[in-house]
């Protein structure tokens, strides 16, 4: 059989041609040469980043890109600390998994993306990708007050990390003086 291991080694089809000519055994005539023609696909290298940071609750939005026309699947592990994670396989061509961080310290996710060039169908070697996912503020602060009539609110804000807040009330009308408007502080 006609055996080689051929290497593309750019990111076009390339293009091998073999002259194959029988020779007939044991009387050793030799048949009419055929071309026999092999078209090398280049294996798709990932090129985007390996890595991004989101807020909890937010998308990933990495888009993936090669070095050549593909194809992707993914699949993020497990982390019992975040939710929104794709855990089963997924194709595409943008990471968009809206993860929650359920606690209040950085968690990380382990992604997995695998190209596979089109045309042509050859898988490139998968890529791992860590997305860092930071923990939102939650508030500390008193949820509720009590006040007389006439009284002024004061309630410190605060929240499990150094935090700016915002406020805004929702119209009671029997009441005046509450912020109607969008706050902050």
């Amino acid at each position: 059989p006609l055996s080689n291991t051929i290497i593309n080694n750019s990111v076009s089809v390339q293009i091998v041609s073999y002259t194959v000519t029988p020779t007939s055994s044991p009387l050793g005539c030799a048949g009419t040469p055929q071309t026999v023609t092999v078209s090398i696909n280049p294996l798709p290298t990932m090129t985007n980043p390996n890595s991004a940071t989101i807020c909890s609750g937010g998308a990933v939005g990495l888009a993936f890109t090669s070095n050549n026309a593909s194809t992707y699947t993914w699949v993020g592990t497990n982390n019992p600390n975040t939710t929104g994670v794709s855990i089963t396989n997924q194709t595409g061509n943008t990471l968009s998994d809206v993860i929650i961080n359920i606690t209040a310290v950085v968690q990380t996710v382990i992604y997995t993306v695998t190209p596979t060039s089109s045309p042509g169908g050859c898988v490139g070697s998968p890529q791992t990708l860590t997305v860092t996912v930071n923990p939102g503020p939650m508030m500390t602060s008193p949820a509720s007050a009590a006040i007389c009539n006439g009284g002024t609110v004061s309630i410190p804000l605060t929240s499990n990390f150094p935090s700016p807040y915002t406020w805004i009330a929702a119209d009671n009308l029997n009441t005046t003086g509450e912020s109607t408007t969008l706050q902050s502080g």
